[in-house]
């Protein structure tokens, strides 16, 4: 027998933007569903009995729920943000870029810096 093949390597980033994809779709769609039926039933009992009567208690919960699943999308989106985007390096002032041969604006800037420091 033939020992059995390794598995083929994960891309980290690629899972983790397939994974966020789902999150996103699924916490957008509970939380639209959950407001849907919030509005439906609330048009049919009316805002005074929900806010009331203990039977409607866990649907007077659903707005919340429904904000937490969009807040939860939110953060997947921020993850994906964070994945797919590559960092900006902060460091760099104005000065540095046109002394590493910047766009003229830049060079222009650097130019006024360095007139401020002398005087």
């Amino acid at each position: 027998m033939t020992p059995p093949a390794a598995p083929p390597p994960v891309d980290r980033e690629k899972a983790l933007i397939d994974v966020t994809r789902v999150i996103v779709a699924s916490a957008l769609t509970i939380g639209s569903v959950l407001l849907t039926a919030f509005g439906f039933v609330e048009r049919m009992v009316g805002i005074e009995r929900i806010a009331s009567d203990r039977r409607f208690a866990l649907l007077a919960l659903m707005p919340g729920a429904a904000a937490l699943a969009f807040l939860a999308s939110g953060r997947a989106l921020g993850a994906l943000y964070d994945v797919s985007v590559p960092p900006r390096d902060r460091r760099r002032t104005p000065v540095d870029a046109a002394q590493a041969g910047g766009t003229p604006i830049a060079t222009a800037t650097a130019a006024a810096c360095d007139r401020k420091v002398r005087r």
